[in-house]
């Protein structure tokens, strides 16, 4: 299926004398490309789930400086920004809380939190990778895919 882009982009290419076929592979090779530079961008921030609402947007980055923080009160992992993803939800408190999006100085320092997360899911606390829209789409595909095979008393792997 062709979107409104795609289609404005082929009507262009067409002007300027391009095949169609070339269009298109023109029109994969840029989506690639800026999957690419997203995946790059990504490649240092985390996503946390479940850590308590607070009203305050500074105590979010001391929230998150505190569950990587060693016995001592030093945090050793480099945290350059943390805030909530979406807007305030309004209503009930037993909603569940807004992700955490967390951006690391460099990719080992996300490592070293993900090495902590295990630790973090005793208390409801989870974190994973910022995955591109595409990758998360996959993710969720295969998850889907798996629950299925469970429920046939199959084996994923």
């Amino acid at each position: 299926m062709v979107d409104e882009a795609e289609h404005w982009l082929l009507w262009f290419f067409g002007l300027t004398g391009w095949t169609a076929r070339r269009a298109q592979n023109e029109i994969a090779q840029l989506r690639r490309a800026a999957e690419s530079r997203d995946r790059e961008f990504r490649a240092s921030h985390l996503i946390i789930e479940g850590l308590p609402e607070d009203s305050n947007d500074h105590s979010v980055f001391q929230a998150v400086s505190q569950l990587f923080s060693t016995p001592n009160g030093e945090t050793p992992i480099a945290i350059t920004e943390a805030r909530r993803l979406g807007r305030p939800r309004e209503g009930a408190p037993e909603m569940r809380p807004r992700a955490v999006l967390v951006k690391f100085t460099s990719v080992p320092s996300k490592h070293a939190a993900l090495k902590q997360s295990k630790a973090l899911r005793s208390r409801s606390i989870y974190s994973d990778n910022d995955l591109t829209l595409q990758k998360r789409e996959i993710c969720t595909q295969k998850r889907d895919r798996f629950q299925q095979l469970k429920v046939q008393n199959m084996r994923p792997f």
